[in-house]
């Protein structure tokens, strides 16, 4: 553990003190993490962009907007940006910034592993945005890569090659993350930091560290496999069966990545909610349990997404019970936090709001997965908008929300400036109203049999539903617009704020707004979770 001592600041090299160059050689936790979750709000422009033009040719019945293959380029990258280069980086993100804070220390424990970890992402999001600009265009067999359809006889081109090598890089960034963040976990927390005492978004990425330390290397061997049988001619995935193995192989990293997002999103609404509802967080020891819990069964349960692929009824009643489990934890997370939120006097700043629409979200999410968990349903709605619209709310929706959630809540913490409140109640209404408007509908189209990622249809009866959807859309872009304007309005002239804004409750609120590069000068006692509530009440009780 690391003691409760200042530590004299890192000799820097004189070139790196230019303004941009501190940035692009950064090796610090805290500039390597606002780098990540910056970038992926880069790409999460990008990823709607893709959506409004993709449901701008579903608005109308046979439109001809785009072509087909087209669409399935867009349908392709609009999943891989969302899920792998905008949701996953953006919690990662935020977990590299504040959980050195959270246990008190100096900074992660491989500080230039963080940095690698970041320009790989960097670099795998260039390679895989870059495909649009290869023969034949972006990649077309899904955000999956399905098999055979990401063979060299069904796609053309080097586009899904790159996609391959870039997928590759991202899982061995992940890798390097997770090693980090549990070896700053292990071997950084400050003196009275005990297991116990762990913040639960520590817990969170802990937890979310394990399991990509388990599924990231499948990601990448899954990958470099459909890599060689495209570009060496090695046949590993043709043949009787083969396109199963690389089924399993992707969803046993997929699932639990999904999982891993909810995890950490998780976290950060434990720490928002009990700030802002003034109270501990209800049942904190089994919600810490739940969460590895929501780890485990999202490892388990990878198999309820190859329910079409004719697995056996053993397998499937394997899949199904771990997947009803992960639906009972996640269900019980929920009920912690309405818990802690009941029959209190919350503050209703934008951070709270957007906990709260994380909440609902997610709760809609996980509800449709306790029906698409039974095999016999999913055997009827796997591959429609339903099954899609499910998945949008457990990313897009829930966790992008518990994103925005951490984003106003360490914002001032980050920069030393308090986001506008207004504005991001602004954006809230904006993003929750347009982005039930877009998936609710999908829902429905689910149900009456609409497959997910076609080009077009011939039922001029979905085309209400479809417009709704594109309004939706245009909504939620429009909210997105108006953070992008709230944060560099902050960043220009924003109201300065000292160290503790919300009266916070632990470490990261003893530390100067921004930190100093060693993040503390000295700590507070240590004796709860709440290190910092405690000072405050033995200040104000000496005061007193």
């Amino acid at each position: 553990m690391e003691a409760r001592r200042s530590a004299a600041p890192a000799h820097v090299v004189p070139w790196q003190n230019g303004r941009v160059v501190r940035w692009l050689a950064a090796t610090n936790h805290k500039q390597v993490g606002i780098l990540t979750v910056l970038t992926s709000l880069v790409f999460l422009l990008v990823a709607v962009a893709y959506g409004l033009v993709m449901q701008a040719q579903l608005a109308v019945a046979n439109n001809t907007i785009v072509s087909r293959n087209g669409f399935a380029a867009l349908v392709t990258m609009h999943g891989v940006t969302m899920l792998f280069l905008v949701v996953l980086p953006a919690v990662l993100g935020l977990a590299t910034y504040i959980t050195p804070l959270l246990i008190g220390a100096r900074d992660m424990a491989l500080p230039r592993v963080s940095a690698l970890s970041y320009w790989l992402y960097v670099f795998a999001g260039v390679l895989i945005t870059a495909t649009w600009l290869s023969t034949g265009g972006a990649p077309k067999a899904t955000f999956a890569s399905l098999v055979p359809l990401a063979q060299g006889d069904f796609s053309k081109g080097q586009a899904q090659t790159i996609l391959g090598l870039a997928l590759i890089l991202l899982a061995v960034g992940w890798l390097l993350w997770a090693v980090n963040t549990l070896a700053t976990v292990a071997g950084r927390r400050a003196e009275g930091m005990t297991w116990c005492r762990l913040p639960v978004f520590v817990w969170s990425a802990t937890v979310a560290a394990a399991v990509l330390l388990v599924t990231a290397p499948v990601l990448a061997v899954a990958t470099a496999l459909l890599v060689l049988d495209r570009e060496a001619g090695t046949h590993i995935l043709t043949g009787s069966g083969s396109a199963r193995t690389y089924d399993h192989l992707f969803w046993f990293f997929a699932q639990p990545a999904i999982g891993v997002m909810a995890i950490l999103a998780a976290g950060i609404s434990s720490e928002v909610i009990p700030v802002f509802s003034r109270r501990a967080i209800a049942a904190r020891r089994p919600l810490i349990v739940a969460i590895a819990a929501i780890g485990l069964f999202s490892i388990v349960s990878y198999g309820r997404h190859l329910t079409a692929t004719g697995q056996s009824s053993w397998a499937e009643s394997v899949f199904m019970i771990a997947a009803l489990a992960l639906v009972a934890v996640a269900a019980f997370a929920v009920a912690v936090w309405v818990a802690t939120l009941w029959g209190s006097r919350p503050r209703l700043t934008t951070a709270l709001l957007f906990s709260v629409g994380f909440i609902v979200l997610f709760s809609v999410g996980v509800l449709a997965s306790l029906f698409l968990a039974a095999f016999p349903v999913s055997w009827q709605l796997a591959g429609t908008t339903l099954e899609s619209a499910q998945l949008a709310y457990l990313v897009q929706g829930g966790v992008l929300f518990a994103v925005f959630a951490g984003l106003f809540y360490w914002w001032p913490k980050m920069f030393g400036r308090v986001l506008d409140e207004r504005l991001g109640k602004l954006q809230y209404v904006l993003m929750f109203v347009g982005f039930n408007t877009a998936f609710v509908p999908q829902f429905m189209l689910g149900v009456l049999g609409l497959p997910s990622g076609v080009a077009t249809y011939t039922n001029p009866d979905w085309e209400g539903y479809q417009v709704s959807s594109l309004v939706g859309a245009g909504i939620v872009a429009a909210g997105i617009l108006v953070f992008a304007f709230n944060a560099v309005r902050t960043l220009l002239a924003g109201t300065r704020v000292g160290r503790d804004p919300w009266s916070g409750d632990t470490l990261e609120w003893f530390a100067e707004s921004p930190p100093v590069p060693q993040n503390f000068a000295t700590l507070p006692p240590i004796e709860s979770a709440r290190p910092v509530r405690d000072t405050r009440r033995r200040l104000k009780a000496a005061g007193g």
